[in-house]
């Protein structure tokens, strides 16, 4: 199913900026020069994979109605439910991780501590 396979491209286009710089690190620190490359298009590595989730979910639901409405069984529903899941889980915290000091800055002294 499609939708599957764009919950999980879109997690793993999420996580390059983060995932990427350590994974190449383990090969050595010759990649170094891509991981930088990586953190540079954070934002845009970011927006990519929220879309492809997005078209991932959409995908599913469709699916969903049309086999609900034929009465018929939706193959692998579980898997690529799951698979959405996680990558949805994935998307956020990577979201998170580079909204966080953002948040931080612009609340400045009003924020308790």
């Amino acid at each position: 199913m499609k939708a599957g396979k764009l919950g999980a491209l879109s997690a793993v286009t999420a996580s390059l900026c983060c995932l990427g710089p350590v994974a190449l690190v383990a090969f050595g620190l010759g990649g170094l020069g891509l991981g930088v490359l990586f953190s540079r298009y954070a934002g845009i590595l970011l927006v990519a994979a929220t879309l492809l989730l997005s078209l991932g979910w959409w995908l599913y639901t469709k699916e969903t109605r049309r086999c609900r409405q034929a009465q018929c069984q939706m193959p692998g529903r579980t898997g690529t439910f799951a698979t959405l899941i996680v990558a949805s889980t994935i998307v956020g915290a990577v979201a998170l991780m580079h909204l966080w000091p953002l948040v931080n800055q612009a609340c400045g002294a009003a924020c308790p501590r």
